[in-house]
């Protein structure tokens, strides 16, 4: 008999997706502080470590990757309302706590309560990969990839040890010559976590 429950496929059903970035390469990912390349990504400001670049180029360095992160995040969530989730930082395959170490790796979860806007934004158009994106986790690849691309100025309060906190011009291009070098640098994966019933369960 059944048992009169459905489970309707257009109700919010979150789904999680991994994100990891190798970041270990110095030519697709420079670390040289004065390089408007530098800086890779970084969700974590000077400020959020227990002690503070030691010098002012190292501190616009930092600048830099955080604001790369933040185009990360302003890209995904303009595609669909999503959060980010589990995010870890780490260089040398450890945690850090001095702000002058860049991380050579990054990982995060997005979740998405409904991701069908993203691939119905990106289904069948051609990644920085040459390649025809059919997923959504391929769709968000894409997405970190060129938003991680961007080139801009913007102003930024940076801090250190030598010059105290201030408030800067930080100017960030992309750190590598061309969206396909750092595309195949990033992973993402789905994280299989819960199954839609399209019927009733006899």
């Amino acid at each position: 008999m059944a048992s009169g429950f459905q489970q309707d496929t257009n109700q919010l059903a979150p789904n999680f997706y991994r994100v990891t970035i190798d970041m270990s390469s110095t030519t697709y990912f420079p670390v040289t502080n004065t390089l408007n390349t530098s800086g890779g990504i970084e969700p974590f400001d000077a400020n959020g470590f227990l002690t503070l670049p030691t010098s002012n180029n190292n501190s616009i360095r930092r600048a830099r990757g955080n604001i790369r992160w933040n185009n990360i995040l302003a890209a995904l969530s303009n595609i669909a309302d999503c959060q980010i989730l589990d995010v870890t930082a780490s260089n040398g395959s450890s945690t850090y706590t001095n702000a002058n170490t860049v991380s050579d790796a990054l990982a995060f979860t997005v979740k998405f309560e409904r991701d069908d806007f993203v691939l119905q934004r990106y289904n069948g158009t051609t990644d920085a990969g040459s390649s025809t994106i059919t997923t959504v986790a391929g769709a968000v690849k894409e997405i970190i990839a060129q938003a991680v691309a961007m080139s801009m100025t913007r102003s930024y309060r940076t801090a250190s040890t030598t010059q105290g906190e201030m408030q800067q011009s930080v100017t960030v291009t992309a750190p590598y010559s061309t969206a396909a070098n750092a595309y195949a640098k990033i992973s993402v994966s789905k994280i299989e976590t819960t199954t839609t019933i399209t019927s009733d369960y006899p």
